[in-house]
């Protein structure tokens, strides 16, 4: 049977298609975030909140390889008031994340991988006095490693996303200093990913 010059033109956007594709999409979901010492640990949970831009391409008959790069927020927040005294809120600003993700095709359009790369959160912490009024406001960032898997299912050109991601930031230091602080973070996110 022939194939019109337009049908033969036509962009197979599925997973086996040995070009790039190039996807971006919202991402959303669960977030806890763990600050321990060594003798107590204390976390706090929120939603978490953003989108991801990413590219990759086949690198055989059911694997592929790709490059991500996310922007992402969260609700988690650690609130304590005191009566008379004031209030302090140690929040978890913008998160970045940038790594290499592996696929591989374990039905025709579902898709499961790994992935792994860098993260870079920014801590916040405000305090306020007995009226509310805020007396002091500020940041730090923290440097981790993130690792986690997941699986996307394609329906035409829409990636549906579901991924549990793990990242450890280490030991939180504040002007130079260690604080003997150590943070990490779980979190279950689903997206909505469009491929171009």
């Amino acid at each position: 049977m022939a194939t019109s010059p337009a049908m033969a033109a036509s962009p197979r956007i599925d997973y086996q298609n040995p070009d790039m594709e190039v996807y971006a999409g919202p991402i959303v979901g669960y977030d806890s975030v763990i600050g321990s010492d060594s003798t107590t640990s204390l976390g706090r949970s929120g939603v978490a909140f953003g989108g991801v831009v990413g590219v990759d391409t086949s690198t055989g008959e059911r694997s592929r390889l790709g490059f991500e790069v996310e922007v992402m927020g969260s609700s988690a927040a650690l609130r304590e008031t005191m009566a008379g005294v004031g209030s302090l809120k140690v929040g978890v600003g913008r998160d970045i994340f940038v790594g290499a993700k592996f696929g591989y095709m374990v039905a025709p359009h579902l898709l499961t991988y790994a992935k792994a790369g860098y993260s870079n959160a920014l801590g916040t912490l405000d305090v306020a006095d007995a009226t509310g009024a805020n007396i002091y406001h500020g940041s730090t960032t923290m440097d981790g490693i993130r690792v986690g898997v997941g699986t996307e299912y394609m329906l035409n050109k829409v990636r549906m996303r579901l991924e549990y991601r793990y990242t450890n930031y280490g030991e939180l230091t504040l002007n130079g200093a260690k604080t003997g602080v150590s943070f990490d973070r779980h979190q279950v996110v689903a997206g909505m990913i469009y491929g171009f």
